[in-house]
């Protein structure tokens, strides 16, 4: 048999009897056993099934509030379009919206109607005025 690459989430090891036992262990989930020797398509099959039944965890969903400016956010960044950028974009990306988020994330998403402001004039460290966020 050729060389088997390592699985994510796979645990093997032998039990007290010396049999080799082989789980799915994803962390916050329960195991789920897989049958079968590891690369086999009963295995396969399982390891598959036990991969895709994996819920997907949203970043912050219990301290978000629906129709806010972070709920906007964490929802372009799980999406694709924000996925499908290159690495060095998804940085620079990240790192304005964690800003906005952190700053703005409270105010819901209709406080962004023509003419609003969020915040007053202030002085950057290098000594220069800056503007308020608005839309308007």
């Amino acid at each position: 048999m050729a060389s088997i690459r390592r699985l994510r989430y796979v645990k093997s090891y032998l039990d007290r009897h010396g049999k080799a036992r082989h789980y799915f262990r994803k962390p916050g989930l329960k195991p789920v056993a897989l049958p079968g020797l590891p690369g086999s398509e009963e295995f396969m099959e399982a390891y598959g099934v036990a991969l895709a039944n994996t819920p997907r965890v949203e970043i912050a969903a219990a301290r978000t509030r629906a129709g806010s400016i972070s709920a906007m956010i964490i929802g372009y960044l799980g999406s694709a379009a924000f996925h499908n950028l290159a690495p060095a974009s998804q940085a620079q990306y990240r790192r304005i919206l964690e800003g906005l988020r952190r700053d703005y994330g409270d105010l819901g998403i209709a406080t962004l109607a023509c003419g609003c402001s969020f915040g007053t004039r202030s002085t950057s460290a290098f000594g220069r005025t800056t503007r308020p966020l608005a839309c308007g």
